[in-house]
């Protein structure tokens, strides 16, 4: 039979047809070498099974289920969180401090703030009984409290923050980075720090930390960072 020079691609050909037509190259001396597999053509291979199915197809954008919108593509750059030297977030320094010193740090008792100037008691709940609150003085470095379910915000000095986590308060003490671990309101300082189809977004000119966001709405406005704390009883 009369052959035409011509090359086989690797795939795409039923293997009987495929092995008929090289064996009947072979015996005229043509050459059969593949034709090596273009990188598309490879995608396209992958991607559809047998039955036509489709797999591995492009995924949609993620969409949380708190959430209106799908996450838009591409992603906007993650907000501007103040960082250390070393590159982490400032509001993670809390973790440096040693449930140790705390120990005779005043709560926020009547008779146990009395030596202190104890400003604010800080706990995710005012119900919370006052010796398991953490006693706030009115000076004070910045840092950042957030109540499990971005249930109330707070900035308190990392002290503040590091008694709180000690004694077991009901506030976010996660080490950072939180790995998808935040939820709607729940800290961060960027994106791949909030579930699938939430955005890291800051407040109106805040440095200090993010917040996990749906993609159509704005982070909660600054007023709304004093809820963890609350006048000390008399």
């Amino acid at each position: 039979m009369a052959c035409t020079p011509r090359q086989f691609r690797a795939f795409g050909a039923p293997a009987t047809w495929l092995a008929l037509a090289m064996g009947a190259c072979q015996a005229c001396h043509i050459d059969v070498t593949p034709i090596p597999v273009e990188a598309e053509d490879a995608a396209i291979h992958e991607a559809v099974t047998d039955g036509g199915t489709v797999e591995n197809a492009p995924t949609p954008p993620a969409k949380h289920p708190a959430c209106d919108e799908p996450l838009p593509e591409p992603l906007p750059e993650s907000p501007p969180v103040a960082t250390t030297p070393g590159g982490r977030p400032e509001f993670d320094q809390f973790l440096e401090l040693d449930c140790d010193q705390f120990q005779d740090q005043a709560s926020c008792t009547a008779d146990d703030r009395a030596p202190f100037a104890c400003a604010r008691c800080l706990s995710a709940r005012e119900d919370t009984a006052p010796e398991r609150a953490v006693c706030v003085p009115l000076a004070q470095r910045g840092c950042i409290v957030v109540a499990h379910g971005g249930g109330c915000l707070s900035c308190v000095a990392p002290e503040a923050k590091a008694r709180a986590c000690c004694l077991g308060l009901d506030i976010d003490c996660r080490p950072w980075p939180f790995d998808a671990g935040s939820g709607p309101g729940e800290l961060c300082a960027r994106h791949d720090d909030c579930q699938p189809g939430l955005l890291c977004k800051a407040l109106p000119e805040e440095r200090r930390f993010g917040l996990c966001t749906c993609p159509e709405r704005a982070p909660p406005l600054a007023p709304a960072l004093n809820e963890c704390l609350w006048e000390p009883a008399p």
